[in-house]
């Protein structure tokens, strides 16, 4: 699982889910049809319940059936999910037993990617709450390819859920298909906490950074009950 989202992050892949074990209420958001209920902190007993698809991420263990009582990470891929109609894979991590982390990305052509973004972000906040952060992450960091890109954060008292799409890498670099991406890590991440970096912008370049999702996602909107 870690592995795998740090080889998406370097190749441009990235409730708060509801405060740690809270469960959500009624689904609303097109999420739900890829990531089910997913949320901190989840029995594995429970998720195996939710994700009947779901095999394990272990290469070893792909023809393995899942058992409720074995946990390890999980992986589930679709060539076209129910939510967004594109390529997405899903990858769940778990430790002693509960979800701690997941990251689901979807991917393909950039004008396609580009036609359900909104739709994409309107899901997060509609499963997550106006109350995100407007963060800044380093994309393929300590590459020749760097860049800055505008991302959703959701902060609980446990976990930090992340949300945002790419273009392809500059100059042919791998993956040469647009990324949509809605992951959850814990908190206390330091990899991750070490891509954020919004807080260190300027005023200006940070307006800048988020000014084509800020005419769509206004802030005075966030502020809002």
């Amino acid at each position: 699982m870690r592995n795998h989202m740090l080889s998406c992050v370097a190749l441009v892949l990235l409730s708060a889910a509801a405060p740690a074990g809270t469960p959500l209420a009624a689904p609303t958001s097109g999420l739900e049809k890829v990531i089910g209920g997913a949320v901190w902190n989840m029995p594995f007993a429970d998720f195996v319940k939710a994700h009947p698809d779901a095999a394990y991420s272990d290469a070893a263990q792909l023809e393995k059936e899942v058992n409720p009582a074995q946990p390890g990470g999980l992986l589930e891929s679709y060539e076209k999910d129910a939510f967004l109609g594109l390529v997405c894979t899903v990858d769940y991590g778990f430790r002693e037993g509960r979800l701690y982390e997941f990251v689901a990305m979807w991917s393909g052509e950039t004008e396609t990617v580009d036609k359900v973004r909104e739709t994409f972000f309107r899901a997060c906040v509609a499963r997550q709450g106006n109350s995100f952060k407007r963060e800044a992450m380093r994309l393929r960091p300590n590459s020749d390819a760097e860049e800055l890109i505008p991302v959703f954060c959701w902060e609980g008292p446990h976990d930090r859920v992340l949300a945002y799409t790419a273009n392809p890498a500059p100059g042919g670099a791998p993956p040469r298909k647009a990324v949509i991406n809605y992951s959850m890590f814990a908190k206390d991440d330091a990899y991750i906490t070490s891509l954020l970096v919004g807080g260190t912008l300027g005023a200006e370049k940070h307006a800048e950074l988020w000014k084509k999702l800020n005419a769509v996602f206004p802030p005075d909107e966030a502020k809002k009950p």
